[in-house]
C-alpha cells in the first residue's frame, strides 16, 4: 500500500504551473547552467554552500559522539541507521541547508544506540527509569521546564533588535515610503535588501529568492545582469538603462558605491550611516 501511495504521489508534482520544476528544481540548482563566468547561480547561495567541517563545532561533536557510541559501547548499529546517517553526512557536507537534519534525525539513531546499550549493560535499569519518566509528577515537572525555558528565550527575544539595521534599509525605507511615489518608481536595490523592501510593499529589483531571477528556471538575466554589475564585470549604467530605473538604495559597502559616489550623473537624496539614495540627474 505505501509503494502505491509513493508511485501516486510522484505524480502530483505535475498538477502545477510550473511544468517540470518539482523534478528538475535540484538538478538545475546543482548543475544548472548560469550563463556567468566560471560560475554557476547556486554558488550565490548561501545555505547551498558546502560546509567547512573544521569550522563547525556542531557537527565535530554530533560526529565524536557518534564515533564513540560505535567504538566504546557494546551496541551494534543498524544497517538503515548506518545508511541513513551517512546519507545525510553526505547530503550536509554537499551542502550547509542540510546540517538540521543530520542533527535532528541523526539525534534518534544516537538515542537508539543509548537504549541498547543500557538494555544490554543493565536491562533492569532501564525499565526503572521508563517508570521514573513516565510518572505524572515527573512528567508535568518535564513540561514546567520546557516552559520556563521557553519563556525566557521568547522575552531574550523581545528585547532584541528584530531587524539589524546595519544590514537592511530601515531608516531608507521609511525616507521612501514618506517622500517618494514608491508604488510607481523602478529601483534598483541589492540582493538582501529586496526581502525588506518587500515586506514594505515596495516593488523590487531583485530580492533573495534567487530562482525567480535566474535563467536555470526563468526566462529572465536579471540576476546575471545583477552579478556582473556589482563584481565590476561591466558598467553599472549599462545595468540602470536596461532596466530604465528612477532610483538607487546603495549599501555603502557595496563596490559599486564608490564609483557612483563619484558620479556626476547622479546625486544624493537621502543618506545615513549605512545606506544612501541616489536619483539620476537629468
Amino acid at each position: 500500500n505505501l509503494i502505491i501511495l509513493l508511485i501516486i504521489l510522484m505524480f502530483t508534482g505535475l498538477i502545477t504551473p510550473i511544468k517540470d520544476t518539482p523534478y528538475t528544481y535540484i538538478i538545475h540548482s546543482m548543475f544548472g547552467e548560469s550563463n556567468m563566468e566560471n560560475s554557476k547561480s547556486i554558488d550565490y547561495i548561501q545555505e547551498m554552500q558546502p560546509i567547512i567541517l573544521a569550522s563547525n563545532l556542531g557537527i565535530i561533536v554530533f560526529s565524536i559522539i557518534f564515533i564513540a557510541f560505535l567504538a566504546f559501547t557494546p551496541s551494534k548499529l543498524k544497517s538503515e541507521h548506518g545508511l541513513l546517517v551517512l546519507g545525510l553526512y553526505i547530503m550536509t557536507i554537499s551542502s550547509n541547508r542540510y546540517i538540521y537534519l543530520l542533527v535532528f534525525i541523526g539525534s534518534y539513531v544516537i538515542c537508539d544506540l543509548i537504549v541498547n546499550t543500557v538494555n544490554i549493560l543493565c536491562p533492569e535499569d532501564i525499565k526503572s527509569l521508563e517508570k521514573i519518566i513516565t510518572n505524572k509528577w515527573i512528567a508535568s515537572f518535564l513540561i514546567f521546564l520546557a516552559i520556563i525555558f521557553t519563556s525566557n528565550k521568547l522575552l531574550n527575544n523581545f528585547k532584541t533588535q528584530y531587524v539589524n539595521e546595519k544590514l537592511y534599509p530601515i531608516e531608507a525605507t521609511q525616507y521612501i515610503k514618506q517622500n517618494l511615489d514608491y508604488k510607481n518608481i523602478r529601483i534598483y536595490n541589492h540582493y538582501i535588501d529586496g526581502s525588506y523592501l518587500m515586506l514594505n510593499d515596495i516593488p523590487v529589483f531583485i530580492d533573495s529568492r534567487l530562482d525567480v531571477y535566474c535563467s536555470e528556471f526563468n526566462n529572465t538575466e536579471i540576476f546575471k545582469d545583477y552579478i556582473n554589475t556589482i563584481y565590476g564585470n561591466q558598467h553599472y549604467d549599462e545595468l540602470f538603462k536596461k532596466y530604465d530605473f528612477t532610483h538607487y538604495l546603495i549599501n555603502k559597502s557595496e563596490l559599486i558605491y564608490y564609483y557612483i559616489s563619484k558620479d556626476s550623473n547622479y546625486k544624493s537624496i537621502y543618506e545615513d550611516d549605512y545606506f544612501i539614495i541616489y536619483e539620476k540627474i537629468k
